[in-house]
C-alpha cells in the first residue's frame, strides 16, 4: 500500500505501532490470567496423607497464610503404628538367638475390648540405643487398620513370637 502510495509511511507505522501495542496488551492479560490461575489453586487445600480430620479452625472463605495458619489436623489411620519397650535383656536374648533381623520377629497386637491379641503386625523398627533412663529399647510395629476400627493414641497390648510360630491374622 505503501508503494502504491495507497497510505502514507506514517499511516504504515501508526499501523505497526498499533498492532504492537495490541499484541503487547494480548501478552499482559495472559500473564495475568496465568497468575489468577495460579491464586486460585492456593485456595485449595491438600494434605500429603489421609487419615481423620480434627475440627476445622477456618471456614470456607477465611483468610489464612501458608506456613503460617494452623488450619486442622489430619491423623493417619491406615496403617497404624504400635511403639512398645523391650527390657535390655530381652533384647539381649534376642541378639543371642539371632531373632534381632528384619522378618525374624512376629508381632502380635491386642486393644482394649480384645481377647488375647487378634491383630498382626509387621517389626519394622528396633532402636539402635539402649534408653539409659528406663533400661530398655524401642520396638515399633506396624499394624493394619483397613476397616479404621483403630485410632492413634489408643493403649495396645503386644506379644512378640518367633516369626516361625503362627500369627492371628
Amino acid at each position: 500500500l505503501v508503494q502504491n502510495k495507497v497510505i502514507s509511511q506514517d499511516e504504515l507505522a501508526l499501523t505497526l505501532a498499533t498492532e504492537a501495542e495490541v499484541e503487547a496488551a494480548l501478552m499482559v492479560v495472559k500473564v495475568e490470567a496465568e497468575r489468577a490461575e495460579l491464586t486460585l489453586s492456593w485456595t485449595r487445600v491438600t494434605a500429603p496423607l489421609s487419615g481423620r480430620v480434627s475440627r476445622s479452625q477456618f471456614t470456607a472463605g477465611g483468610l489464612v497464610t501458608a506456613d503460617r495458619t494452623h488450619i486442622l489436623t489430619v491423623v493417619a489411620t491406615e496403617p497404624l503404628y504400635v511403639t512398645f519397650r523391650v527390657p535390655e535383656a530381652i533384647l539381649l536374648q534376642l541378639r543371642r538367638d539371632g531373632l534381632c533381623e528384619p522378618g525374624r520377629l512376629g508381632v502380635a497386637v491386642g486393644v482394649a475390648t480384645d481377647e488375647g491379641y487378634p491383630h498382626a503386625a509387621e517389626l519394622d523398627l528396633i532402636d539402635p540405643a539402649v534408653d539409659p533412663r528406663t533400661g530398655s529399647v524401642r520396638f515399633r510395629a506396624r499394624v493394619p487398620n483397613p476397616k479404621g476400627l483403630l485410632s492413634p493414641g489408643m493403649s495396645a497390648r503386644v506379644r512378640l513370637t518367633h516369626s516361625r510360630q503362627r500369627m492371628p491374622s
